[in-house]
């Protein structure tokens, strides 16, 4: 985060983006947005649309390849093994409860304070759900060749 910022001479954001939970550059490009920078007090549109441009154009889009097994694996997946006792406090601890997770539930069960991860948790169980619908097509696809070969 520091080495990306100090690259567009913000470095002085590096604090604030911290205390926010937007901690990890891998985990920005399709998760914040203008209105997450202007809440994190960054006034100055040209300064907003400098941090969106680069984070579009610089910073990687991280979304799983394939669907994890566990919430442990998921939470290291996304940098926030920090988080996991308290989804398993939570009665969490399957990725099918997971991927039912209101985002209401991310600050009223599970306590989760910086926008930042409640963003990051949320953007993960779309993709997750994309990929999920995606390999359900497949699946039926390929039964529907095997019937009609069959």
């Amino acid at each position: 985060l520091g080495a990306w910022l100090r690259k567009l001479d913000l470095d002085e954001l590096q604090s604030v983006f911290m205390l926010n939970g937007w901690d990890n550059v891998n985990f920005l490009n399709g998760v914040i947005d203008k209105d997450d920078l202007r809440e994190l007090g960054v006034n100055n549109d040209k300064i907003r649309k400098r941090l969106m441009s680069s984070v579009e154009e610089d910073l990687p889009r991280t979304k799983p390849h394939v669907r994890p097994t566990s919430v442990e694996q998921w939470l290291q997946s996304l940098d926030l093994s920090h988080l996991l006792m308290g989804f398993n406090t939570n009665h969490m601890s399957s990725m099918s409860r997971v991927l039912e997770i209101w985002e209401v539930e991310l600050t009223t069960t599970l306590n989760i304070k910086h926008v930042g991860h409640r963003k990051r948790i949320m953007q993960s169980i779309l993709d997750i759900r994309k990929l999920q619908h995606h390999e359900k097509r497949k699946k039926y696809r390929l039964r529907l060749c095997v019937d009609t070969t069959a």
